[in-house]
């Protein structure tokens, strides 16, 4: 088993991996001097693991529109059903067939959100805090998102524990994390249950490592269709 390689998938590992090692001394030149700093690299642009709250297929309350187009959602939007705004805002965030337009995406999820949607909030919300769309505003989008969860959107409290891991307008809160990465995996979300092997794979956050615990629930998360927790398991068979 290579912890350092399944941790790789997951933001939440990386997160508190980063948290954990202090940098070592900078190297000392012959004459035992410091040498100096070597420049930054650039900043890449964030990525906070979002997890999509629907899909075109399946949207959050479980109807299904495949048979709709963009321009059906958008006038279903318009005449107030927020479902397909949010749904109309994950079409153009993905380029689900249309180009990708993150302003409109925006746009649709704050029309949702307004109406009440709760999965339209949580949405809106990682725009805000990844700066996508419109300017940038961690704290609001975490409130959002803080609320999604609390309304019982199980994507938006995952979404809420990578918040609170990386300290992302909030306030960095690993146990809280843990508690609600813990619910949304027994709430059947692969995501959520694969960010939580990865934890005890590697023994992190104060959790005692547990291979036969990480492989059951990178087992679950694969079986749930999580692409990473397919991955991580086969890294803990090497």
């Amino acid at each position: 088993m290579n912890p350092t390689t399944i941790a790789a998938h997951s933001l939440l590992a990386l997160a508190v991996l980063s948290c954990g090692a202090a940098p070592g001394p900078p190297p000392a030149t012959p004459q035992g001097e410091v040498a100096p700093a070597p420049p930054a690299a650039p900043t890449p642009p964030p990525d906070y693991g979002i997890q999509e709250t629907t899909s075109l297929e399946k949207t959050s309350t479980g109807r299904t529109h495949p048979a709709e187009s963009g321009a059906d959602l958008a006038r279903a939007c318009d005449a107030g059903d927020f479902e397909r705004c949010q749904e109309l805002g994950t079409r153009e965030r993905a380029g689900m067939g249309m180009p990708v337009d993150m302003e409109l995406a925006r746009r649709h999820y704050k029309r949702g959100c307004e109406g009440k949607n709760v999965p339209a909030c949580s949405d809106l919300g990682m725009l805000e805090i990844e700066g996508k769309g419109g300017p940038k505003d961690e704290v609001h989008g975490a409130k959002l998102i803080e609320q999604s969860c609390t309304d019982g959107n199980v994507p938006g409290c995952v979404n809420l524990a990578h918040l609170l891991v990386e300290g992302h307008g909030l306030p960095v809160d690993p146990a809280r994390a843990l508690s609600l990465l813990r619910a949304a995996c027994d709430a059947n979300n692969a995501g959520a249950c694969n960010d939580l092997g990865v934890v005890y794979a590697s023994g992190m956050a104060g959790v005692t490592a547990d291979a036969g615990r990480a492989r059951a629930l990178f087992e679950r998360a694969c079986r749930g269709g999580s692409k990473d927790g397919c991955e991580d398991l086969k890294e803990l068979g090497k």
